[in-house]
């Protein structure tokens, strides 16, 4: 079971405006991972996305294979 799934994920900080469009990745358990790029391309709103703190606009987020937006 992984980690934590990202599946066909869309996310807008605006209106019309998407910041992450079909987002599909999977973190395995015990891997170590790192998200890395630029400021302002979208690795704190990943976390974000998992901790549940934002929801997506579709598609799900689901951590140890719970859906954190249930």
């Amino acid at each position: 079971m992984p980690a934590v799934e990202y599946r066909d994920v869309a996310f807008s900080y605006r209106p019309r405006r998407p910041f992450i469009a079909g987002l599909c990745a999977t973190v395995e358990a015990g891997a170590v991972t790192s998200i890395v790029g630029p400021n302002g391309c979208g690795k704190s709103t990943l976390v974000k996305l998992a901790s549940g703190l934002l929801r997506p606009a579709s598609g799900s987020v689901a951590v140890k294979g719970r859906d954190v937006g249930a």
